[in-house]
């Protein structure tokens, strides 16, 4: 069965009665398949300050400037069905992006 690694991107932040949340509606969604072999996203909207990730089982991620560098599995772990919140930045002239590898 496969497995996928999700990446909402947004560009705003809103305040709640509880914190701060990403204001809807997201700019993109990726959709990665994780497995055995690094995979990278797309390039993130340049707009893009903050991205939602999740898997459905567990990988390694590596977020990174300029050419999207392979994951491997000693890159910062990702728990199954875990949701995670981080700020990248924003109108940047580098590209950023992540790639993601399943592990076990």
């Amino acid at each position: 069965m496969a497995q996928f690694f999700y990446i909402t991107e947004y560009d705003e932040l809103g305040i709640t009665s509880v914190g701060l949340a990403p204001r809807e509606t997201e700019i993109r969604t990726q959709v990665l398949t994780v497995s055995g072999t690094a995979t990278a996203s797309a390039v993130f909207n340049k707009v893009t300050k903050f991205v939602r990730v999740c898997a459905d089982t567990s990988c390694a991620m590596v977020f990174t400037m300029g050419a999207i560098s392979a994951a491997t599995a000693t890159c910062m772990r990702l728990p199954a069905n875990v949701v995670e919140y981080r700020a990248v930045p924003a109108n940047s002239t580098t590209q950023f992006g992540v790639s993601v590898i399943g592990i076990q």
